[in-house]
C-alpha cells in the first residue's frame, strides 16, 4: 500500500473543502474563493469536476494558480468523462509538473444531453492505475458514496481503487450519521487515510432538490422535520449546521478528518460549517 501524502498523518485532524472553479477566465475570482474557504479552517483544498459537465476553468489549472497565490496543500480531480486514454495521460503529467499536491481520479457527472457526449475510454479504477504510473509522486485520491444504492458493488469498487494504489479516500457528503456508520463498520478496516464528507443545508428547498437529484444522498427524517419546522433562514442555516456537526461528532473518532462539500459549489457555504468543525 503506498504511503498517504504527510499533510494527511500528520498534526491535527484534517479539515478539507472544495472550491469550484469558475465557470470564466477570472483567476481573481477563484484565488478570493479559497482564501475564505483557507481562513475559515480549510487545510487542503480540493478543486472538483465541473458539475452537470458543463465547461468551466480546468481544474489542474484552477489548482496551480490557487496553489502558487496562497500555498498548498491544493488536490484537483481529474474525470474520465472528458477525456480519452492520451489525454488523460498529459492530464496526470500536467497535475505533476504545475507542483500541485494530489489529484482525485473521479468518473465524472455525466454529459448534459445537449452539450455533448462523454469519453470514459478509462474508468476510475484504470485512471488511479495510470496516475499510479505515470505521476508516481503525486497522491492519488479516490472517492466513495454513503448510501449507495448497490454498497457490495461499491465497495468491491474502491477496494479495485485501494488495491491499484490510491493513497486516501474522501466520501461522498452524508447528513445521517447512522447510513455512515455502517458504511464505516463494511470498510474497516481501511489501510489508508479516510476523510468524510459533509455538506450544510441551509433549508427545505435545498434539502428537497438535493434529495431529488442525488439518489444516494438520504437524511433523517428528524433533520427534514427541523428544516420544515425553522422559523427564518437563519433559524434554517442554524439548524442545518447543527446536523452536520452532529454526524462529524458521530465519527470523530474513526476519521482522519472531514471535507466540505459546499451546496451548488457555492464556497460561501463552506465557511460556517469549516468554522464549526
Amino acid at each position: 500500500m503506498p504511503d498517504a501524502p504527510s499533510f494527511l498523518t500528520s498534526g491535527d485532524p484534517v479539515l478539507s473543502a472544495e472550491v469550484l472553479p469558475p465557470d470564466r477566465a477570472d483567476r481573481a475570482a477563484v484565488v478570493a474563493a479559497a482564501r475564505a474557504v483557507r481562513e475559515a479552517g480549510a487545510r487542503v483544498l480540493f478543486f472538483p469536476d465541473a458539475p452537470g459537465g458543463r465547461a468551466r476553468v480546468d481544474a489542474i489549472a484552477a489548482a496551480a494558480a490557487v496553489r502558487g497565490e496562497l500555498g498548498g496543500p491544493c488536490v484537483a480531480h481529474v474525470n474520465c468523462r472528458d477525456r480519452n486514454r492520451v489525454a488523460l495521460e498529459a492530464a496526470l503529467l500536467t497535475a505533476a509538473f504545475a507542483g500541485i499536491d494530489g489529484i482525485k481520479a473521479v468518473t465524472g457527472d455525466p454529459v448534459c444531453r445537449d452539450i455533448g457526449q462523454g469519453v470514459y475510454d478509462v474508468g476510475s479504477v484504470g485512471l488511479v492505475g495510470m496516475a499510479v504510473q505515470q505521476a508516481k509522486d503525486l497522491p492519488v485520491f479516490v472517492g466513495h458514496t454513503v448510501g449507495h444504492t448497490d454498497p457490495a458493488g461499491s465497495e468491491a469498487r474502491l477496494r479495485e481503487k485501494l488495491e491499484v494504489g490510491a493513497h486516501a479516500v474522501v466520501t461522498t457528503p452524508t447528513l445521517d450519521a447512522d447510513d455512515l456508520l455502517r458504511t464505516l463498520d463494511r470498510l474497516d478496516p481501511l489501510p489508508v487515510p479516510l476523510l468524510v464528507g459533509l455538506t450544510l443545508i441551509p433549508s427545505s428547498e435545498v434539502l428537497d432538490y438535493l434529495c431529488a437529484e442525488l439518489p444516494a444522498f438520504r437524511v433523517p427524517d428528524r433533520l427534514r422535520a427541523a428544516l420544515a419546522g425553522s422559523t427564518s433562514p437563519a433559524d434554517a442555516l442554524q439548524r442545518g449546521l447543527d446536523a452536520a456537526v452532529s454526524v462529524a461528532e458521530a465519527v470523530r473518532d474513526r476519521t482522519r478528518g472531514f471535507h466540505v462539500v459546499p451546496a451548488f459549489g457555492r464556497w460561501q457555504g463552506a465557511v460556517p460549517l469549516l468554522k464549526a468543525l
